[in-house]
C-alpha cells in the first residue's frame, strides 16, 4: 500500500463523510412531514490505514494501473478505497471521484447494507491494522488485532459492493479468514516465481497443492490470479511485533478458506529479526563542511560512544518493499532498519540492516515507526525515508543512501549545516511530527525533436543554444509553465503531519538545473548566491530568447532531501516578495546620552560587497538597490549618516526565517535581568558572582581568556601586551541594577562596614535614567555558575591607571563596597563591552561559548567557559567589532571616562584616505584586513563604522527582514 495513498485516501474520507453524511441527514429529516426521528448515521470513525483497489465495469478487480483518469472518465473502472475503522472494526469503502469537488454519481461511500439507514461497511475482526491488496487487485486483506483472536481477513474485490438478489449479507463470516498467533503489524504482499517453464501458480513453499473440505460457496478467488502474469505465486509477508518475527502465508490459500471457517494460519516460513548491532559501530559520513580539524579537541559532537544496551527483541513496525523484492522493515524496539530478500518468498535471505543512529546524539538508540524506499532515479540513485518517532522536539525523517554499490548504512549527513545550525545535519524536519511518507515520481513525457521518441526522466537544459529534449522544460517568462517550484517533476517524498498536512521533500528533481540565477560562476568556490562551477563557455544564462533559467536569487532552492520551497526564490511587483529582503532601511535610536550627536558624530552602519567582483546589492520590499544602479543605488560609504543599510547574501535561502526582526547594540546585554546573585569577595579570590539558577557558559559570556582568544584567533594579534589589552577591554561586564535595602531594613543593623548613603554615593540610585559606571564589573574569569569579577573603573578619575600607586587600594574598596551594598539576592545583566551585540527575533543571541569539565590549579574539577569547535558553529557569531577609519570619522582623543571605549584600542582602526571608501577589496581582489571586524553570516553583511564621537551604551540599529523561506504543504483539512 502507498502512504500518500493513505494520506490522501484519509483526507478524501473525511471530505466525503462530512458532505455526504450531512446531506443524508437532512434528507431523512425532510422525508418526515410528522415527526422528525433522529438516526445515528455511520460516519467513518478512527479511520486508520488504506488500500486502493481498482474494478472493472463488471466488478472484478485489475491492475492499479489500469485506474488512469481516462478509463475512470469513460466508465471503463472506478477507484476503490478500503479504509480501516479502528473504532468499529470494519473497513468502509469508498469509490474516489476524480474531483472531490464535484463527485459522480456513485461515488462516494459504497452502502454495503442498504436496508439499514446510514451507511453499511464491511464487518471484520476487531481493531484492523494494515491493509494491503494483490497486484491483479482480485483481493485484499487486513489484519486485526481483537483480543484473543488475531487473525486476517481475505476481503475479495467482487464483494465489495451490496449483495446481489441471490446472495446472502455480506457479514463477518463472509470472508475468508485464518487465525494468528499474535496481532499482526505491517504487512506486503510478494511474489514467489513460478518454476522454470511453469505458467501455473504451482504449490505452496512445502510442494504441496492447498486444499479444503469443502469450497467458497461465494467471493471466491482464483489463485491463479492474484501474482502477476509470469505465473508467480501471491505471497503475505506479516510483521509480528509481539514474536519479533516475519511470517510468510500463501495468499491463494486464505483466499480459498470457506464461508464460516477460521482456521490457524499456514504459516510457510518465519523469518527472525536479529537485534545484534555490529561489533564496531560505523561512523556518518561527513560533509567537507562538517569535517573536524585534527588539531580541535573539544567537539564531542562528533565522538561515537558507546551505544546505551539494545532491547533483547525485535518489534517491527512499518515495511517498504523496493522492485526487487527487497522488504525493508522499520523497527519500533531495535536501532535497525531490517532487509530481507523476498525475491523467492519460500527462502527469504536476511541482508545487513541499515544503522539508524543521531549525529546529535550518538548514545540515543533510534527507533524508527514508518519507513519508504524510492523508486530507482534517472541519476541511478535510490533512497529509503524512514521516520525517527522519538526524536526530540518532534519526531523527525532520516535519509538512507541505499543506491547500488552504496555501502554506507547510516542516515545521511546533508552539506551545508554550518548554514542551518538549528537542523541536525543528518535528520529533515518538518513543521509538525511526520506520521507516514511515501515516494512520487512524476513526469511530463515530451517527444524528442530529434528522434521523434517520447522520452522520460530528462533534465531541464539551461545551456543557451542547445535545442535537445531538455529545452523544452525552461520556465517561460511568465512562469505559467516549465520549471517551477509548483511543478513536481522528477521524485519526491510526500510526508504525512500529524497536524492534517503533507510536507515535501526534494529527492532529484529534474528542473533543479533550471532553478538557478542567471548569473555565471565559473569558480570552484561558491559565491554569494551558493553558485560555483559553471562551464566557462557559459557567460550567463540567457539567450535570444531571454533567460534560459527561473533567475531566482540562489542556486540552493532546490537542494535533495530538503523541504520544498513553496515559491521561486524571486522578488519583484508582480509576484511579490519571495526572496530575502528588508522591509525598510536600518534604523538608528540613541540614548539620551547621544541625543545631541550630529549625524557624523554617531556610528554608521552599511553592507559589504559579497567580493570583489560583485557589488553590494539588496532588496527593499520588492526594489533592488544596488551599488552600482542607476535607477536605485546604494551607497555603501562610511562617510553616508543618511541611509544605513546591510547586505543579504543567498547561499542558503532557507536560512532565513519567514520573517525576522535584528537589533545591534552597542554594548547589548548577552543575559536577559536576572534576580539571584550573590556577591562575596576575599583578598585571594577578589569579588565573586555566585548564581545556581542560571549557565553563564550557556549564554555566551566571554572573559577575559576567551576575549584574548578572540584577538589571537580572529584578529591575528601576537604581542602579549596588545592581547591581554585586548582581553580586559572587551570581556563581558556584569551591571549591578538592582537596588540596596531599604533604610528600614534591619540588615543596616547588623554589620557596620557600610551604610546605605555611602552605597548610593559610590554606586547611584537604581533607577537613575542612567545608571552609574561604578555599577559595573568587568569579568575576568567565568564558569558555569561562577564569575570573579573587578571593577571596569576603579575611579571616575580617568587619570588612576593600574600602574598608578593608589589603583590597588581603590579597587580592593570598590570590592568590599560593592559586597556590603548588593547582599544576596543581587539583581544584574551581563553586557559585552565596547562592541556591539546583534540579536534577532528567531535566533537570539549566537554564541559558540559551551561549558566544559576542566581542573583548575587547586585540583579541583569545575565548569569552565570555552570555545566549541563543532563546524555546525562557524556562523555563531553576534559579536560585532567597530571600524575606525583614522582621519575620516572616528575620534582619536580620551573619550569621557563616564564610557570607557579604548582610545588606544588599535583592533579595527585603519588608516584611509580622506574620503574614505567602505570595506571590502581593492581593485586587485585583495581583501581589507578590516573585514576582520565587519560581520559576515548568512543572515547579513555589514560593517559598523564609528562615528567622530564615542558610540553609547544602548545606542541600536534595528531592522527587519522578510521573504525567508517558505516550506512547501499541502494542507489536507
Amino acid at each position: 500500500m502507498s502512504t500518500a495513498h493513505t494520506a490522501r485516501g484519509r483526507a478524501r474520507g473525511r471530505l466525503l463523510g462530512g458532505l455526504l453524511g450531512v446531506a443524508a441527514a437532512v434528507l431523512f429529516a425532510s422525508s418526515c412531514s410528522r415527526q422528525t426521528v433522529a438516526v445515528q448515521l455511520h460516519p467513518l470513525q478512527a479511520s486508520g490505514q488504506v488500500s486502493y483497489v481498482c474494478r472493472d465495469a463488471s466488478g472484478n478487480g485489475v491492475p492499479l494501473s489500469r485506474c488512469n483518469p481516462q478509463a475512470i472518465l469513460r466508465d471503463e473502472v472506478h477507484l476503490y478505497a478500503l479504509v480501516t475503522q479502528t473504532a468499529t472494526g470494519e473497513v468502509a469503502v469508498i469509490r474516489v471521484p476524480l474531483d472531490p469537488a464535484f463527485p459522480r454519481t456513485g461515488d462516494g461511500f459504497v452502502d454495503i447494507d442498504p436496508a439499514v439507514p446510514g451507511w453499511g461497511f464491511l464487518h471484520v475482526g476487531a481493531l484492523p491494522g494494515h491493509i494491503v491488496t494483490t497486484p491483479g487487485g482480485d483481493i485484499s486483506f487486513v489484519g486485526t488485532g481483537e483480543a484473543g483472536k488475531p487473525a486476517i481477513f481475505g476481503l475479495a474485490t467482487s464483494c465489495l459492493g451490496a449483495p446481489g438478489a441471490n446472495e446472502p449479507d455480506r457479514d463477518i463470516s463472509t470472508w475468508a479468514a485464518c487465525s494468528l498467533s499474535s496481532t499482526p503489524g505491517s504487512m506486503a504482499v510478494v511474489v514467489e516465481p513460478a518454476p522454470s517453464g511453469a505458467t501455473d501458480p504451482g504449490a505452496l513453499c512445502d510442494g504441496t497443492t492447498p486444499t479444503f473440505t469443502s469450497e467458497r460457496q461465494s467471493c471466491s478467488v482464483d489463485a491463479k490470479t492474484l501474482a502477476t502474469d509470469d505465473g508467480g505465486r501471491a505471497k503475505l509477508v506479516v510483521a509480528l511485533p509481539q514474536e519479533g518475527s516475519l511470517a510468510v502465508i500463501d495468499a491463494g490459500w486464505i483466499a480459498q478458506i470457506p464461508e464460516g471457517e477460521f482456521p490457524p494460519c499456514k504459516v510457510e516460513v518465519t523469518v527472525k529479526l536479529g537485534t545484534e548491532l555490529p561489533s564496531e559501530l560505523p561512523v556518518q559520513v561527513l560533509p567537507a563542511d562538517l569535517v573536524v580539524p585534527a588539531d580541535l579537541s573539544m567537539c564531542t559532537n562528533f565522538q561515537v560512544p558507546t551505544p546505551d544496551p539494545v532491547p533483547p527483541v525485535a518489534q517491527p513496525a512499518g515495511f517498504a518493499l523496493d522492485d526487487k523484492g527487497l522488504l525493508y522493515v522499520a523497527d519500533s524496539g531495535v536501532p535497525l532498519i531490517h532487509r530481507v530478500d523476498f525475491s523467492k518468498p519460500c527462502a527469504p535471505v536476511p541482508r545487513e540492516p541499515l544503522l539508524p543512529r543521531s549525529l546529535d546524539n550518538a548514545k540515543r538508540v533510534v527507533t524508527t515507526s514508518r519507513l519508504a524506499v524510492s523508486p530507482l532515479t534517472p541519476a541511478g540513485k535510490q533512497f529509503v525515508y524512514a521516520i525517527d518517532q522519538y526524536d526530540q522536539p518532534t519526531a523527525s525523517v532520516m535519509a538512507f543512501d541505499v543506491s547500488p554499490g552504496s555501502t554506507d548504512r547510516t542516515p545521511l549527513v546533508r552539506a551545508g549545516a554550518p548554514f542551518l545550525p538549528f537542523e541536525p545535519p543528518d535528520r529533515i524536519q518538518t513543521p509538525a511530527a511526520p506520521r507516514d511518507l511515501t515516494f512520487v515520481l512524476r513526469d511530463r513525457p515530451q517527444i524528442d525533436p530529434v528522434t521523434g521518441n517520447t522520452v522520460k526522466g530528462v533534465s531541464c537544459d539551461p545551456t543557451p543554444g542547445h535545442t535537445g529534449v531538455g529545452k523544452l522544460y525552461r520556465p517561460v517568462t511568465d512562469y505559467s509553465s516549465g520549471a517551477r517550484a509548483a511543478e513536481l517533476r522528477g521524485v519526491f517524498a510526500s510526508v504525512l503531519l500529524t497536524n492534517g498536512q503533507i510536507s515535501i521533500v526534494d529527492v532529484e528533481d529534474f528542473d533543479a538545473p533550471c532553478r538557478r540565477p542567471v548569473e555565471a560562476n565559473h569558480t570552484s568556490e561558491e559565491d554569494y548566491r551558493g553558485c560555483k562551477g559553471d562551464p566557462d563557455a557559459i557567460a550567463s544564462y540567457v539567450d535570444s530568447a531571454g533567460a534560459t533559467v527561473t533567475g531566482e536569487v540562489s542556486c540552493h532552492m532546490v537542494e535533495p532531501h530538503r523541504i520544498r520551497s513553496a515559491s521561486l526564490g524571486i522578488s519583484d511587483s508582480t509576484h511579490g516578495v519571495h526572496a530575502p529582503a528588508l522591509r525598510g532601511f536600518p534604523q538608528l535610536k540613541a540614548p539620551d546620552a547621544a541625543a545631541t550627536y550630529a549625524p557624523l558624530e554617531k556610528p554608521t552602519l552599511q553592507g559589504l560587497d559579497f567580493g570583489p567582483t560583485a557589488p553590494a546589492s539588496v532588496f527593499v520590499n520588492t526594489i533592488e538597490y544596488a551599488r552600482e544602479s542607476a535607477n536605485s543605488p546604494l551607497d555603501i560609504s562610511p562617510a553616508n549618516h543618511d541611509q544605513f543599510s546591510v547586505t543579504l547574501p543567498y547561499q542558503e535561502p532557507r536560512a532565513y526565517p519567514a520573517s525576522d526582526s535584528l537589533t545591534l547594540t552597542y554594548e547589548g546585554a548577552v543575559t536577559g535581568v536576572i534576580e539571584t546573585g550573590r556577591l562575596s569577595s576575599d583578598d585571594a579570590e577578589g569579588l565573586r558572582l555566585d548564581d545556581f539558577s542560571v549557565g553563564y557558559c550557556d549564554f555566551g559570556v566571554n572573559d577575559e581568556e576567551l576575549m584574548r582568544g578572540v584577538a589571537a584567533d580572529r584578529f591575528g594579534m601576537t604581542v602579549k601586551d596588545d592581547i591581554t589589552t585586548f582581553g580586559q577591554e572587551h570581556a563581558d561586564y556584569v551591571e549591578l541594577t538592582g537596588d540596596f535595602p531599604a533604610t528600614d531594613d534591619t540588615y543596616w543593623t547588623k554589620q557596620v562596614t557600610c551604610s546605605r548613603a555611602q552605597c548610593v554615593q559610590e554606586f547611584g540610585a537604581f533607577d537613575a535614567k542612567e545608571l552609574s559606571s561604578s555599577r559595573d564589573f568587568r569579568i575576568v574569569d567565568a564558569q558555569q555558575q561562577v564569575l570573579m569579577l573587578e571593577p571596569r573603573l576603579v575611579s571616575l578619575d580617568a587619570s588612576v591607571v593600574p600602574s598608578d600607586p593608589a589603583y590597588a587600594g581603590l579597587l580592593k574598596q570598590r570590592t568590599d563596597l560593592a559586597t556590603c551594598c548588593f547582599p544576596s539576592g543581587v539583581k544584574y545583566v551581563v553586557r559585552a563591552s565596547n562592541q556591539w551585540v546583534l540579536r534577532t527575533s528567531t535566533g537570539g543571541f549566537r554564541t559558540k561559548v559551551v561549558p566544559a569539565w576542566e581542573t583548575n590549579s587547586a585540583g579541583e574539577q569545575i565548569l569552565n567557559c570555552v570555545v566549541d569547535c563543532n563546524p555546525r558553529k562557524k556562523f555563531w557569531e553576534s559579536r560585532v567589532f567597530e571600524i575606525c577609519l583614522e582621519g575620516a570619522n572616528c575620534f582619536t582623543g580620551q573619550p569621557p571616562s563616564k564610557y570607557p571605549t579604548a582610545a588606544h584600542d588599535l583592533t579595527c582602526r585603519f588608516t584611509q584616505p580622506a574620503t574614505p571608501r567602505a570595506v571590502g577589496w581593492d581593485t586587485s581582489g585583495t581583501p581589507d584586513p578590516a573585514l576582520a571586524c565587519a560581520y559576515q553570516s548568512p543572515l547579513a553583511r555589514f560593517a559598523v563604522y564609528r562615528g567622530v564621537k564615542p558610540s553609547v551604551r544602548d545606542m541600536v540599529f534595528s531592522w527587519q527582514t522578510t521573504g525567508g523561506f517558505s516550506p512547501m504543504k499541502i494542507d489536507l483539512a
